[in-house]
């Protein structure tokens, strides 16, 4: 018979998504990944026709934002259900304004961003109605590597300064730096260290957790949202392999990010929870170059290597 002590330990695993249970099958040792497993969902793998594609948001539903990174191809919707992928025609100021797409962000679904790259630093926001978009704001802001809303601000990765963030308003204006935590002394007073780590950043939903993660550093570290760094996590990366982190995402239970092959390639995600503990490691079918992930749905959406967008069932 199960204690009453017991039972209450049990509890909180009850309400936790599939993906976060562990197997009976295949548990791992304290400290390892379990093996997941991914299964396409066949009738909405669609192909794209963006030149140069570089970055996917799910925006709910079976409704996607592919990011591209040439003049006229900033931008496409794409409807998995619907199975088709239309141009995104900005209604006032036309695509043109950004030169690529570095990267894109959702604050609510009517709010977007989308960043045009580390070089002009610009930040337009886009507004989401009745099935169109709209640029409403532009701002030049000085370099950074990445950025993200917390709370009414902007929480960047400066590049040119020796912080590892710098918070300000939406106008641009300063509120607060960050130096680099103890464990990065080398980072310390470089201008550059965020650019040399090649960072990746993202918020938790709740605003809660900052997490970053090295594209060319080793590193995944979770912080609160007063800057305290909370997991140092070193990647299940050979010392002298050519692989490392790419792409990241955070939801509400846990944190998915990308590893490379030694081509470049993301051919597997490694999920952690929300202290950074390995839970699941998916070995990925066929190589792809970007992700994003429907967490309330289990669902993987990837950018393959060809332009395709498939979807996958985590389990």
């Amino acid at each position: 018979m199960i204690s009453i002590q017991s039972f209450r330990r049990l509890l909180p695993l009850l309400f936790l998504p599939a993906f976060f249970l562990p197997s009976c099958v295949n548990s791992p040792e304290p400290g390892t990944f379990g093996e997941g497993s991914l299964v396409e969902i066949e009738n909405l793998r669609t192909v794209i026709d963006t030149v140069g594609a570089s970055r996917i948001l799910y925006c709910g539903g079976n409704r996607l934002l592919v990011g591209g990174n040439q003049t006229g191809q900033v931008l496409r919707t794409v409807d998995l259900e619907a199975a088709n992928c239309s141009r995104l025609v900005f209604r006032g100021r036309g695509p043109i304004e950004a030169i690529m797409c570095w990267d894109l962000f959702k604050v609510s679904d009517t709010e977007y961003y989308l960043c045009s790259g580390t070089a002009d630093s610009r930040v337009l926001c886009l507004s989401y109605a009745d099935g169109g978009f709209e640029i409403v704001d532009k701002k030049q802001f000085p370099p950074f590597m990445r950025v993200r809303s917390l709370g009414d601000n902007f929480l960047f990765l400066p590049i040119g300064r020796p912080e590892r963030f710098l918070l300000t308003d939406k106008s641009g204006t300063e509120i607060r730096s960050v130096p680099f935590p103890s464990v990065y002394e080398e980072m310390k007073n470089n201008p550059l260290g965020n650019l040399k780590m090649q960072c990746l950043l993202e918020v938790s939903p709740e605003k809660n957790l900052i997490v970053t993660a090295g594209m060319s550093y080793p590193y995944l570290d979770i912080y609160s949202s007063d800057f305290e760094l909370l997991a140092h996590v070193k990647g299940p990366f050979e010392d002298d392999a050519r692989t490392c982190f790419y792409t990241l995402r955070v939801g509400t239970d846990g944190i998915m990010a990308g590893m490379t092959n030694e081509n470049g390639a993301i051919s597997a995600l490694l999920l952690y929870d929300l202290e950074g503990n390995p839970v699941r490691r998916y070995n990925l079918p066929e190589p792809i170059s970007t992700f994003d992930i429907d967490w309330k749905g289990e669902r993987l959406f990837a950018l393959t290597k060809n332009d395709s967008i498939v979807c996958y069932r985590m389990q």
